[in-house]
């Protein structure tokens, strides 16, 4: 039982109490959502800055953003993978190319974890649609609808760091929307975010 005091007299109830599980690797912040994995999440896409912001879009297995996304110029396209995940692997993990320490794309796994350990809340920040994903501890991270790089306002696309193995120009993405949120494949060369995870 949890009490206090003040100019009207004692108070009793029950309080529940969080843990700030937040702080910094290599100069980046994340959020521990405790998740069963261990993995930490990155408060903000691939070159955002603020957690609202797009960031960057990438094609699958690409080391920066481009001018424009086809099969023509994509590094990974019907490109068989080996290993078959490419997170951590800085020849094409653009995370851990281009962030220093132990950030690297979201496996698929990872991404499904979130969706099966959290709550997520269709909501608006900043004028951006978007979902706040909330762990158990009440830890939660931002993920703005970040579709293309013309941006379709209703949905989000996030880049998985596992590719296809039966089909070798897809990988996995999450897809969601304000009534959906699953992980499903498409080519590789299409630009989409990355949200950074690390352990």
């Amino acid at each position: 039982m949890i009490y206090s005091t003040n100019q009207n007299g004692t108070v009793y109830g029950e309080e529940r109490v969080f843990a700030t599980k937040r702080g910094y690797i290599s100069g980046h912040k994340y959020v521990d959502l405790e998740l069963p994995s261990g993995t930490k999440w990155s408060m903000r896409n691939m070159g955002a800055t603020q957690e609202w912001e797009d960031g960057d879009f990438y094609a699958w297995g690409k080391l920066s953003p481009k001018d424009e996304y086809t099969s023509a110029n994509c590094v990974t396209w019907n490109r068989e993978m080996n290993p078959p995940d490419i997170s951590g692997n800085p020849e094409y993990d653009a995370v851990t190319a281009n962030w220093c320490g132990s950030w690297r794309m979201p496996t698929e796994s990872e991404v499904l974890e979130l969706i099966d350990n959290c709550i997520w809340i269709w909501t608006t920040v900043s004028g951006v649609n978007s979902y706040r994903i909330t762990a158990i501890n009440g830890n939660s991270i931002f993920l703005p609808a970040a579709a293309t790089p013309n941006n379709i306002e209703d949905l989000g696309t996030y880049w998985t760091s596992t590719t296809e193995e039966m089909e070798r120009g897809l990988a996995h993405f999450l897809l969601f929307g304000s009534s959906t949120k699953r992980v499903v494949n498409n080519p590789r060369f299409n630009g989409y975010v990355i949200r950074l995870v690390s352990n």
